[in-house]
């Protein structure tokens, strides 16, 4: 393509923390007895060989203990603490699985166009909080007990406790031997492929993960199917957590998914803020794997804090919740997955409600769109050029779910394919505005004085790579003609569109059709 793409500098997609390439998630408690009886073993041996020493050390460290220590060092402590130390974790971590789910295309955060508050909270929507005891199921109680719950209450607006979903009936189906653990990516996938039942109907039993479902169960479960999942990363290459996405999701009623390396001083949470101790970041992939769930956020609580759902109970933290400020956050998750909503007020499968528009780039938080006008049945062209040097994005606005494609014509006619990214959804069940590219702009460069820009929408997923080859194959007529030919019988040929100054808008019904192509003319001088 004749024009050359830019870096933008975002601030929001620079990474927050270093972190290693993967991470082994552990299943049991803290590993508190192991030490503790190291220590009376250490203490025996010198009584036996040093009495004094060792007597005037007892002395030394006790004091210093009672006034200074925490009795979770030792794996001791309160009833409520040494109940605490015995519930088990049990989220494995793998950096590669991690890596195979798509990333989770955010919405933008310059044009105005979305409004993200200060704080959102799901808590309303989430179900009484239980305890998963000592068996490392805590993947199926963050999924489907936590996530699940809150997913449907939001959209049926039904009380939280008269539906939650069973996490034996996802656990036993995923769990590894001994019940001592599962990957989310696996519980995610069985959830958007055989979907999931009710707590009533597959009671938790944490004695025992072997019992699997009916036939008729798995029949029920199919009406409980989720749609699909991303992960929140900063990009296709990223694994740190993209905050902002995810706050985009809980405020639009979409509870997060985490596996996060939680420390000690976690499993003994009494109140409601947890700030790890200095020493337990300093090897943070050493600690246990815990699947949970976040359901809210707020940039001024703590100085900015997400709040988590556990599976340990009501008595731990408070009232089975915590805040974990947004640094402590990013430095001890390593996996955040959220789930595809489903509310019918934007998933609409016969329907198309899109707005798209060239935003012109004034500076790294500032621009304007550019008034634009209909030259053609799906053709479009900016009304005043774009001066040579000015830098631009295509913004997509959507109010229904749907696909999106987009393609570019390079200055040899031949065809290029620039979303979804690498390892990129290209699904928009989160609706709002986003530019296109993210991180990078397009800038008009001297090479000719028109550029050409197709964009592609579908209530269905497309195979992106074979439609941009068909467009290649065919290297006759204009770009709209090769695109739409590419498209074939699932596009739909005429479309009525609007126009302002703000770009193109269409609204309808897909006719039978699956897909609406529109092609931008960018004029230069």
């Amino acid at each position: 393509m004749a024009i050359r793409l830019t870096n933008d500098n975002d601030d929001n997609n620079r990474p927050n923390h270093q972190r290693s390439s993967s991470s082994s998630g552990g299943s049991g408690g803290d590993g508190g007895n192991k030490g503790l009886l190291a220590l009376v073993l250490l203490i025996l041996f010198g009584l036996f060989r040093y009495p004094k020493v060792t007597l005037f050390l007892l002395v030394v460290g006790g004091t210093a203990f009672y006034f200074y220590g925490d009795p979770a060092w030792l794996g001791i402590g309160t009833d409520k603490q040494t109940q605490n130390a015995n519930f088990a974790k049990g989220c494995q971590i793998d950096q590669a699985l991690y890596d195979k789910v798509p990333v989770f295309e955010a919405l933008d955060n310059v044009t105005g166009d979305n409004e993200l508050p200060t704080s959102a909270s799901l808590e309303k929507y989430a179900p009484r909080r239980a305890s998963q005891g000592q068996q490392g199921s805590c993947v199926g109680w963050a999924n489907s007990y936590a996530a699940r719950t809150i997913v449907e209450a939001v959209e049926t607006g039904q009380n939280p406790n008269e539906l939650i979903f069973s996490p034996s009936f996802l656990y036993n189906q995923i769990g590894l031997e001994d019940c001592q653990g599962a990957y989310t990516i696996r519980a995610l996938e069985k959830m958007q492929n055989d979907g999931l039942i009710p707590l009533d109907d597959f009671p938790y039993d944490e004695s025992s993960c072997s019992r699997k479902p009916t036939s008729a169960q798995q029949e029920k479960a199919s009406r409980y199917k989720i749609k699909g999942f991303n992960r929140l990363s900063k990009s296709g290459n990223s694994y740190d957590i993209d905050m902002l996405a995810l706050k985009q999701n809980i405020y639009k009623g979409g509870p997060i998914t985490i596996g996060m390396m939680v420390p000690p001083s976690f499993s003994y949470l009494s109140k409601e803020l947890w700030e790890p101790k200095g020493q337990e970041r300093e090897n943070v992939n050493s600690h246990g794997g815990h699947a949970m769930c976040v359901i809210g956020y707020d940039d001024n609580k703590y100085g900015g804090a997400v709040q988590i759902m556990n599976s340990w109970g009501d008595d731990w933290g408070k009232d089975g919740l915590c805040w974990v400020k947004y640094d402590d956050f990013l430095q001890f998750c390593r996996e955040a997955y959220a789930i595809y909503p489903t509310s019918s007020r934007t998933i609409k499968p016969n329907v198309f409600h899109l707005k798209l528009g060239l935003w012109l780039r004034e500076s790294k938080d500032k621009g304007q769109y550019i008034a634009l006008e209909e030259v053609g049945q799906n053709l479009f062209e900016n009304i005043e050029p774009i001066q040579k040097g000015q830098s631009f994005k295509i913004a997509v606005n959507n109010s229904l779910d749907c696909y999106l494609y987009i393609f570019a014509m390079e200055a040899d006619k031949s065809s290029t394919l620039l979303f979804p990214y690498a390892k990129t959804s290209p699904y928009f069940g989160v609706t709002g505005t986003r530019l296109f590219p993210k991180t990078k702009s397009f800038t008009a460069d001297d090479v000719g004085n028109k550029d050409y820009f197709a964009v592609v929408a579908s209530k269905t997923e497309l195979d992106p790579e074979d439609i941009n080859r068909k467009i290649n194959r065919n290297n006759k007529g204009s770009y709209l003609s090769r695109v739409s030919k590419a498209l074939g019988d699932d596009l739909m040929k005429t479309t009525a569109w609007e126009v302002d100054k703000r770009g193109i808008f269409f609204e309808g019904d897909t006719k039978g059709k699956n897909s609406l192509v529109m092609v931008f003319g960018i004029n230069k001088e």
